[in-house]
């Protein structure tokens, strides 16, 4: 144990460190931690196991959610989205009613509860177009689909300065989350030009995943924001404009 000496009196905890005064003085000890293998063999942290297995488990199916999706996500998303993500994921597993503590997965859990997810907080979707959109996935065909209405792009359309155009794409995933597996495609409208962008036409944007996929399947929409300088297309602020949100999350059952 060692013995404080200097001329600065501490009590209480510093990190690791405690200090306390005695009759003798001002001491300091270090903090005992629990080990790595108690945490992974003693029935006293059974629940903390049981905790630590499920939120293993929701970051290992945000992942592949964000990677499965990273067409629309990777320039739309802000600096937290990951560790947003994982909260909701990990609520997702929490839903799950017919697993042991412990083993609740995603896939017995309520997915749904992503559906509405922004992936850029800064620039959250329905703050960023106002318009009527509308998203449909067909199971037996495998055709997803995304309808965006004519609108009046200044009444409509959060425009950020020094863009010069924007597009819409979507995203769609179906998702093993059990394997790992991913199958992904996506699709955008051409660049429209905010000059020539009183009023926008309606868009159909149309993507085919496997016909009659048992699994889960997402579809994500980007608003993307650039400018055009000499024939070129720039992202604007590194996309931290750009409006992404998970439009539909069908689950099969």
């Amino acid at each position: 144990m060692a013995k404080q000496v200097g001329i600065l009196p501490l009590e209480g905890r510093i990190e690791n460190l405690t200090f306390y005064r005695t009759a003798n003085g001002y001491s300091v000890q270090k903090v005992k931690g629990v080990s790595k293998e108690t945490v992974a063999t003693s029935p006293a942290f059974q629940r903390t196991r049981e905790n630590m297995a499920e939120f293993a488990r929701a970051v290992s199916a945000s992942k592949l959610l964000r990677m499965a999706l990273s067409d629309a996500i990777s320039g739309s998303k802000d600096s937290r989205m990951n560790n947003r993500l994982n909260t909701v994921m990990l609520k997702a597993v929490k839903l799950d009613q017919v697993s042991d503590r412990g083993f609740r997965n995603v896939l017995d859990g309520e997915l749904q509860i992503l559906e509405g997810f922004d992936f850029n907080k800064a620039a959250p979707f329905e703050q960023t177009f106002d318009g009527g959109i509308r998203s449909s996935f067909n199971r037996v065909t495998g055709v997803c689909t995304l309808e965006v209405d004519s609108f009046q792009v200044e009444k409509k359309l959060k425009k950020p300065d020094g863009a010069t155009h924007f597009r819409f794409l979507m995203a769609a995933a179906a998702i093993n989350f059990e394997t790992g597996v991913k199958e992904s495609v996506s699709a955008a409208s051409e660049y429209i030009a905010y000059a020539l962008s009183g009023v926008v036409d309606p868009l159909n944007i149309s993507v085919s995943l496997s016909e009659n996929s048992e699994h889960p399947v997402m579809l994500a929409v980007t608003i993307e924001f650039v400018q055009e300088i000499n024939g070129k297309m720039y992202s604007i602020k590194n996309g931290s404009h750009n409006a992404c949100i998970l439009h539909r999350v069908d689950t099969n059952v």
